[in-house]
């Protein structure tokens, strides 16, 4: 058998790289999703195992336990992030990107305690805390409270009265 000969094309034949991108980009579903819905969703799956792991958390625990939600970074998808949920048993020290619910298994209570977002919004958002139209922000009171050492005063409070209990 003969090999087959490769027809060798003419620069004439060739599609410019641009006006493919362009084709296909155009074909590419335009669809877009109200931010507001992508929010819903998110939080309803975020909310969901929030209780999930509080619920789960009762088997290992009793009276008042913590659960932590840790949001990391993904290593090979730079932009995607993912949250664990972590039941444990001592109000753990504030860090980055970690928000913190007291839980009392008593009564199935689960309390909001803080959020502190990325070291960078926490840096950007400090050094902007005297701006007007920063003062709304719901995060601003936690970055403060963070960066000035309450939120660690209050773990150490919180771990020490259940010590006392």
């Amino acid at each position: 058998m003969k090999p087959k000969k490769k027809k060798i094309e003419s620069p004439s034949e060739y599609n410019d790289i641009g006006k493919q991108y362009i084709e296909q980009a155009s074909k590419i579903n335009t669809d877009t999703v109200q931010v507001r819905e992508l929010s819903n969703e998110m939080n309803k799956s975020y909310m969901d195992t929030l209780i999930d792991t509080a619920i789960e958390g009762k088997k290992k625990y009793t009276g008042i336990f913590y659960v932590v939600v840790l949001t990391k970074r993904e290593r090979l998808i730079a932009k995607t992030m993912r949250n664990y949920f972590i039941a444990r048993q001592s109000c753990p020290t504030p860090s980055y990107e970690q928000a913190v619910y007291k839980f009392d298994s008593s009564d199935e209570n689960l309390q909001f305690l803080w959020i502190v977002p990325s070291k960078e919004i926490c840096r950007s958002m400090y050094a902007s805390r005297y701006n007007l139209e920063m003062q709304n922000d719901p995060l601003l009171p936690f970055v403060v409270d963070y960066l000035e050492g309450r939120l660690y005063d209050k773990a150490i409070e919180l771990n020490n009265k259940k010590g006392h209990q």
